[in-house]
């Protein structure tokens, strides 16, 4: 996950889900639950039926002519297409209105990466197969159903903002992807007990005043250098992959 879309979760989480979950409470007290149920998925076979007359059809027309080149990564093109796209999955997962400019900037850098991530997975031989695609959708699917409250609120922001089912396996495709590169990448690397004893030191008050010593707070103590040491050497891992990747800006008019 890129720092832009980090940033953008970050933005998204408590506010969003306290209000839609204050809202969803009150709906739901009106009418029983099951009642409740099935009128839900009623009306989402109704405005799947609407929008698949005009919504949708207006969105891929819109889609298919947003083909202006943003980036070139090792002669594969970046479109504005899949920036918007990109954006609106952001938007979708963690309930955004908007994306600001920033963070439009960061995401189609994270686009660059995603290049430069899939290749290099596939090139060791890393696979995304059904079950991870199944177990992160059935994650997904819990958090959208916390975030929006209902199947219709979540099926009806989805096409809101022109997202396909297909949109949000690429993107979790991806992340699993991901996942996968920097878990081999990172394998080796171990906190040494001088680093343990360094971070120890540092904090060694804090712990005192919580009446843990270093025995009792060493796995937390590696555990942390281990993970700043994997973080470290994955962002090293990817510099060098854009050092040796042919990264373009398109000549002005182009795409």
């Amino acid at each position: 996950m890129s720092r832009a879309e980090r940033r953008a979760k970050a933005r998204a989480r408590a506010k969003h889900r306290e209000r839609l979950e204050r809202r969803e409470k009150g709906r739901r007290g009106v009418i029983s639950p099951r009642l409740y149920r099935l009128i839900t998925l009623a009306l989402v076979g109704v405005l799947v039926l609407s929008l698949a007359g005009w919504g949708i059809a207006g969105y891929v027309s819109g889609r298919a002519a947003a083909t202006k080149v943003l980036k070139v990564v090792n002669g594969q093109s970046i479109t504005q297409a899949e920036l918007t796209t990109r954006a609106n999955v952001i938007r979708f997962l963690y309930g955004l209105s908007n994306i600001d400019a920033d963070t439009m900037a960061g995401l189609l850098e994270g686009l660059v990466d995603e290049v430069l991530i899939q290749a290099e997975a596939e090139r060791r031989g890393l696979v995304v197969s059904d079950e991870d695609l199944a177990a992160a959708e059935e994650a997904n699917t819990r958090t959208l159903e916390v975030l929006y409250g209902s199947a219709l609120r979540i099926t009806a922001q989805r096409l809101r903002l022109g997202l396909s089912r297909d949109d949000l396996t690429s993107y979790q495709r991806i992340r699993i992807y991901e996942g996968k590169l920097y878990e081999d990448v990172t394998a080796g690397v171990t906190a040494t007990e001088e680093e343990i004893l360094a971070l120890y030191e540092e904090y060694k008050e804090a712990l005192g005043q919580q009446g843990l010593s270093l025995e009792e707070a060493r796995d937390t103590l590696a555990q942390e250098v281990t993970t700043t040491k994997r973080g470290e050497v994955y962002t090293e891992f990817l510099e060098g992959l854009r050092a040796e990747a042919v990264i373009t800006d398109p000549q002005p008019g182009a795409g």
